[in-house]
C-alpha cells in the first residue's frame, strides 16, 4: 500500500498500473491516516493520477476517517480541474458527512465562485444544513468569503 500511495504522490503513472495489475484492492484502500488513492490524488491535485483511478473503477465516493470524500477535500483546497473530473464522473454532490455538511457547505468557507456554480450545476442544495443548522451561505459569511457570499445567493 505504501508503494502505491507514494505513486499517488507522485504522479507515477507507470508504477500505478503496475501496482494495480499486482493487486487491483489497492485502488480503494485507505492508508494510516484514513486516505484513500483518490483522496490523496485530489489532496496533492494530481489530475492525471485522479483520471487513472478514476478509469480503473475507483469509488468515487470514498470517505477519509472523518467520513469526507475526495470532492469535499477539492472543494476545501480549490482544485477546480479535480472537482470537474469528479463531478463527471458521478461523484455524489450531495455526500453528507457525519457533521451533515456537504461539498457545498465546504464552498462556503473555503470556495470560489467558479467551485461554487459547478457544484450549483451538479445539483448541490443550496438550502441544505449542517449539524449546526448552518446553510453553505451562513458559513461563507461567518468565514467573509466576499466571493462565496455572491455565488451562493438564492436566486431571485
Amino acid at each position: 500500500m505504501d508503494k502505491f500511495m507514494q505513486a499517488v504522490r507522485t504522479g507515477d503513472l507507470a508504477a500505478l498500473r503496475e501496482l494495480h495489475a499486482q493487486d487491483a484492492t489497492l485502488l480503494n484502500q485507505a492508508d494510516e491516516r484514513g486516505f484513500t488513492p483518490l483522496i490523496l490524488a485530489t489532496y496533492v491535485n494530481q489530475l492525471p493520477v485522479v483520471e487513472f483511478l478514476i478509469a480503473a473503477g475507483v469509488d468515487l465516493n470514498g470517505t477519509d476517517a472523518g467520513g469526507n470524500t475526495a470532492l469535499m477535500g477539492s472543494v476545501v483546497k480549490g482544485h477546480l480541474e479535480a472537482i470537474k473530473l469528479l463531478l463527471a464522473a458521478g461523484a455524489d454532490v450531495t455526500h453528507v458527512n457525519p457533521q451533515k455538511m456537504t461539498a457545498l457547505t465546504f464552498s462556503g468557507m473555503f470556495g470560489k465562485p467558479d467551485v461554487i456554480a459547478a457544484l450549483l450545476a451538479a445539483g448541490a442544495n443550496l438550502e441544505h444544513r449542517d449539524e449546526r443548522g448552518l446553510t453553505a451561505l451562513d458559513h461563507a459569511r461567518m468565514k467573509g468569503n466576499g466571493p462565496a457570499i455572491a455565488a451562493l445567493q438564492p436566486p431571485s
